[in-house]
């Protein structure tokens, strides 16, 4: 017996840092009795959620424990499971997951009460309840501060195991909500955190509400594009949709050497190696896994470390992001073993989510997986490259006919381009479609550039050449006039079919500010100034002069004028002023209700240009309608009709003039000219295609 005056005491105050407030993820606490179950060599483990009681129950047919095993083993807080050996295996020769012994008390996070029942083949069921409420009691009351034990509930009722194994009740779950739904969520998230499913070596299965759990739950296998391995495993059996090389019909799936030494250098005798795999995934939004929310979603755009089987740390990706060529396409699994080895210091983090970041072992990892991960990428960029001519082709087959028409040269840089292109960051195939199309325009246009370089080289010995150029620079000048009066018609038929489909004033008018060139063929490219659905006051802010005497015009002007809105407002090339007023659909308009209206703006406009020098008084007043006013009739009501609108600066267009205008300007160069380009065909077969998606 020790005389010594000092003692060292345990507060069970501990018990929050190592369970009641360590864990906060479900589950990262299911895994942690499922870990157990491993250690206790069950060959299955099974968990069942019972929704309307908010229980889950998890049950294992290991070797179980005794009354001794609870008290000695599962109730000692920090039992050292591997003590007095280097190489410490449980009974059935498994190397066991858990090693500090507080894993259990990660149940006390996510539940208040906790029901422990087990077996061994040879001894009588134990059963236990292990309360979170009256533990919080014990600490809080002063007279325990000094205590280091907790006396677990004895439970009278046991559960009914027949051989050997331990249950596990979950009840009263805090914070968690149990669904159909967030069950599935679960389930992906436990295939997640375990590498030994489907072991045939270690059979271990795991079954959640009665379904076995497999690697192919963890759902994201099928995202894969490329695939990089480690080991022996080939993990390309579960990745349906892994592209194929490009002269065959084998998938894209290297073989890459895990051996490297305390440097993180490859090497062949090396002391540290690594199993598992890393994936290219076929879009980004692959990896937005959140179709479960809470814990239960996450982003698998991460390269987890599993050690002995379990998940050890979840993202050693965001480690070596910098170094990487294309991270956010990246996700897989590690299994790095050695940084748990029996004969070495733990550097698991306390909550063992993580490690120490200062251990030799780790900062080797750390420096191998850099230079793997930027080696995965600049490999991940050359498939990529090679792979472009043909997802071009996929999304757009009219592209192969294209690229057979160029020269060798050519043919090699548009490849490189469409490479580039398939390496952007863009899921959106319609979106990708577009700049595959906008990409060939400007790759000839780079063409154009080339040709007219090479009239500066033609000697008189190879003038012959000059026809063939001429051809050429002529193709190129059909197809891009091609494509602008192609979307010139484009914006001619959608204003048809907004006027067809007696569509509101407002799309009309946003439609004519878009292109204010079928108002007047000359404001193409040179409208200064365009205002829409303002009045008096945009006008003057528009103009400098105009601003310095803001408050003497909107004093000059009555309020009618002033809160005025015009339709649409544009200062022409010429600077003149032009108001555009549209009406649609008004039964009974004539010239006299259509001044009133107009009148205001006359007038407004009027008395802001009066008084102002360096600023153009012209203006103009452009009424556009879809019928003809109704003293129209007869020629003297239109002759007296015009002349009212002159004194007001105005005058009426109809919305069929506009469209047959804009057409005589474009249609008839539209229709001749089109067969004169050299892949006129190309872009007959997108319309043809968009047309046959849309049938």
């Amino acid at each position: 017996m020790s005389n010594s005056r000092y003692q060292m005491k345990m507060d069970l105050n501990i018990l929050n840092h190592l369970g009641l407030n360590l864990y906060g993820s479900t589950p990262s606490v299911l895994a942690e009795v499922i870990a157990n179950a491993w250690d206790a060599d069950a060959t299955e483990v099974s968990v069942e959620f019972d929704i309307s009681n908010l229980e889950i129950t998890i049950s294992d047919n290991g070797i179980g424990m005794s009354q001794d095993d609870i008290n000695d083993k599962y109730l000692l807080v920090g039992y050292q499971k591997r003590k007095g050996s280097s190489d410490y295996r449980t009974q059935g020769g498994r190397k066991p997951m858990g090693r500090k012994g507080i894993g259990k008390l990660s149940l006390l996070s996510i539940a208040d009460n906790i029901y422990v029942y087990s077996k061994k083949t040879d001894t009588q069921e134990e059963a236990l309840l292990l309360d979170a409420e009256e533990i919080r009691k014990k600490m809080d009351n002063r007279e325990s501060k000094v205590s280091n034990t907790y006396e677990p509930t004895e439970l009278k009722d046991k559960f009914g195991i027949e051989t050997s194994g331990t249950v596990i009740k979950i009840n009263k779950l805090k914070r968690i909500r149990l669904t159909k739904a967030s069950i599935n969520g679960l389930r992906k998230k436990i295939a997640r955190r375990f590498s030994i499913l489907e072991d045939p070596i270690g059979k271990f299965d795991v079954f959640v509400d009665g379904n076995s759990v497999g690697l192919l739950d963890r759902d994201y296998f099928d995202k894969a594009r490329y695939l990089f391995q480690y080991g022996s495993h080939d993990y390309s059996e579960y990745c349906s949709r892994l592209d194929t090389e490009v002269k065959g019909e084998e998938k894209i799936a290297r073989t890459r050497d895990g051996i490297f030494n305390e440097k993180g250098e490859k090497d062949e005798s090396g002391k540290y190696q690594i199993s598992g795999w890393v994936a290219i995934a076929h879009h980004t939004n692959d990896l937005d896994d959140m179709e479960f929310q809470g814990e239960y979603g996450e982003n698998l755009n991460k390269v987890s470390v599993v050690v002995r089987g379990k998940l050890a740390e979840e993202n050693i990706l965001q480690e070596n992001r910098s170094a990487s060529y294309s991270p956010q396409y990246m996700f897989g699994e590690i299994i790095a073993d050695f940084l748990d080895e029996d004969t070495r210091e733990d550097i698991a983090t306390t909550d063992r989510q993580g490690f120490q970041e200062d251990d030799e072992r780790y900062k080797a990892l750390l420096l191998f997986l850099k230079n793997e991960l930027m080696t995965i990428g600049i490999e991940t960029d050359k498939l990529k490259e090679e792979a472009g001519l043909n997802e071009a082709a996929a999304i757009l087959p009219s592209i192969a006919n294209w690229y057979e028409s160029l020269s060798p040269d050519h043919a090699d840089a548009a490849k490189r381009l469409f490479g580039k292109i398939s390496q952007l960051p863009i899921d959106d195939e319609e979106a990708k479609k577009k700049l595959f199309i906008g990409s060939i325009f400007t790759f000839e246009n780079l063409r154009f550039r080339n040709i007219l370089h090479k009239l500066n080289d033609i000697s008189p010995q190879s003038i012959h050449t000059l026809g063939e150029l001429f051809d050429q620079l002529e193709d190129l000048e059909a197809t891009t006039y091609y494509q602008t009066v192609k979307r010139r018609v484009e914006v001619i038929d959608k204003l048809v079919e907004l006027l067809s489909n007696n569509e509101y004033e407002s799309e009309i008018r946003d439609h004519l500010y878009d292109h204010p060139w079928l108002l007047n063929p000359a404001w193409e490219e040179a409208v200064l100034v365009s205002l829409k659905e303002r009045g008096p006051s945009g006008v003057i802010n528009e103009s400098e002069v105009a601003r310095k005497f803001k408050r003497e015009i909107k004093g000059n002007l009555s309020s009618e004028e002033w809160n005025s809105r015009f339709d649409l407002y544009y200062s022409s090339p010429g600077n003149k002023h032009v108001i555009i007023e549209l009406k649609r659909a008004e039964m009974g308009l004539d010239t006299s209700i259509l001044l009133k209206q107009i009148s205001k703006y006359s007038s407004a406009m009027r008395k802001i240009l009066s008084n102002l020098t360096d600023v153009s008084k012209e203006f103009e007043i452009i009424c556009v309608l879809d019928t003809e006013l109704t003293d129209w009739e007869d020629p003297e009501g239109l002759e007296n009709s015009k002349k009212a609108l002159d004194a007001y600066k105005a005058m009426v267009v109809m919305y069929s003039d506009l469209v047959l205008r804009a057409k005589d300007k474009y249609s008839e160069y539209y229709t001749v000219r089109r067969d004169a380009s050299r892949i006129h065909d190309f872009i007959s077969s997108i319309e043809q295609s968009d047309v046959n998606e849309i049938c």
